[in-house]
């Protein structure tokens, strides 16, 4: 028998528009989101029209993961050349800054006794 003690749970969340959780992913380790990421896309591709993120989650494997699977990711570049932040200038302010509503997402403890 191990004596492991978790400090820390790291959980990335898909969440909709109207901040209903589609999927989940927990982890203890100290993983990064745009490594998570590919995996809520493959599980959800029907349920994704448009994947927002901060800059945090440009990826390149990310991007190319969303084209495939025809969703619109709206990601900002991070701005290593004009062409990045040219291209962080025309994404849709007003869709982009809807990102933020996923940090209100509640959990809620089940009535249900679960």
């Amino acid at each position: 028998m191990s004596k492991i003690t978790i400090q820390q749970l790291k959980v990335t969340l898909l969440v909709t528009r109207v901040n209903a959780i589609l999927d989940l992913h927990v982890t203890t380790t100290r993983k990064h989101d745009s490594q998570i990421v590919p995996s809520l896309i493959k599980r959800n591709p029907e349920a994704i029209d448009i994947l927002l993120g901060d800059k945090g989650y440009d990826n390149q494997k990310i991007r190319r993961l969303a084209r495939q699977h025809e969703i619109r990711s709206l990601i900002k570049h991070r701005e290593f050349t004009s062409l990045h932040k040219t291209w962080n200038a025309r994404l849709d302010a007003d869709l982009y800054c809807q990102r933020s509503q996923s940090e209100t997402v509640k959990l809620a403890k089940s009535t249900d006794g679960a």
